[in-house]
């Protein structure tokens, strides 16, 4: 779909606006120097959502996020909603990947406080929050235990993965215990647990009408001097959603929000490419994650500004702890 579509579609839009309200405008907020938005204003004078992108010198570059044939105005993040969105991983030390649905992947590395937990992915709608807790020396940063918390029919189900296994609790009291070599599934009411089919140990998690997602362990390198002498905090935890049609619109965290539906849009036939995401627009480079898939690469000193926050607004006060999504709002959206 290119930018010609959208521009035509936005007019019939306008029209329809002005024909059904009264103060509806359509108007370009970029300048013939910068990159802005079309914006449209509906009833009442309210501003929605972002459809078309104006470039340099007046350039479209089309939504390039948009699947084919679409021709209704994009969901905007937000909202109780379930479906169409799309995943996010974790990995290494660590490298985070996430994509919206028909959207290009965007990538980026995270450094983090050593000892502080941070907040991958929150729900405050279905209650399930995944957070990990840092281990960073400075120069590298690792995520050494992985955290899920679940709260329905006052039950909060929490899961504790790291070097020792899986440890799962109902209301603090530990339910079951497991190795990753573990391969029976474990069932705990809505929460099955089973063995990761991956390259690497870990374990599944499904959470019924919620998630699944996926938590890999990786010894770090020993040396073959080593070999079977514990190190402590020598490895990393790894994190993979696999299916998020349960999880809302309102979804936040580093990976969170990302992955509802139109989240956030690229830019890929200039140079540099842009990642567009509230508004902003963050230089970005082609890059291989992991040697398999493509993404847009968000280089390290851009994050912040990709995020919208610091990463300090993402800490949660312990690996269970639930974040409020007032902490990790977008400072920096106009």
């Amino acid at each position: 779909m290119d930018g010609k579509i959208v521009l035509d579609w936005l007019i019939e839009l306008q029209e329809q606006l002005n024909r059904n309200n009264t103060g509806g405008t359509l108007t370009n907020n970029g300048t013939d120097n910068g990159v802005g938005f079309f914006n449209v204003t509906g009833i009442g004078g309210g501003n929605d959502t972002d459809f078309g992108i104006m470039g340099v010198n007046n350039t479209d570059f089309g939504t390039s996020t948009l699947p084919p044939g679409v021709t209704n105005p994009p969901i905007p993040p937000g909202g109780n909603g379930t479906g169409d969105n799309g995943d996010g991983e974790t990995s290494g030390d660590p490298h985070v990947r996430v994509e919206t649905q028909f959207g290009t992947p965007v990538c980026f590395n995270f450094h983090g406080d050593n000892g502080r937990f941070v907040d991958l992915l929150s729900d405050p709608v279905t209650g399930f929050e995944v957070n990990a807790e840092i281990k960073s020396n400075g120069a590298i940063t690792r995520f050494i235990a992985i955290g899920v918390v679940y709260s329905n029919g006052g039950v909060t189900h929490t899961i504790r993965c790291d070097e020792d296994g899986v440890v799962i609790a109902n209301n603090g009291e530990t339910v079951g215990t497991y190795a990753y070599a573990d391969t029976s599934i474990r069932n705990h009411g809505d929460i099955e647990l089973s063995a990761n089919h991956g390259h690497r140990a870990g374990v599944a998690i499904k959470i019924q009408n919620v998630a699944e997602f996926v938590v890999t362990f990786k010894d770090r390198n020993h040396k073959k001097a080593d070999k079977g002498v514990f190190i402590e905090d020598n490895h990393s935890m790894g994190f993979r959603t696999e299916n998020t049609d349960g999880i809302s619109h309102s979804a936040t965290g580093i990976i969170g929000q990302f992955i509802t539906p139109f989240a956030y849009d690229t830019i890929e036939d200039t140079s540099p490419n842009f990642v567009v995401f509230h508004d902003r627009h963050v230089p970005a480079e082609v890059e291989f994650f992991h040697g398999l898939d493509y993404c847009l690469k968000v280089q390290d000193a851009l994050v912040p500004t990709l995020l919208g926050n610091i990463i300090s607004a993402y800490y949660a006060d312990s690996l269970f702890g639930v974040n409020d999504p007032a902490n990790m709002a977008d400072i920096m959206s106009p």
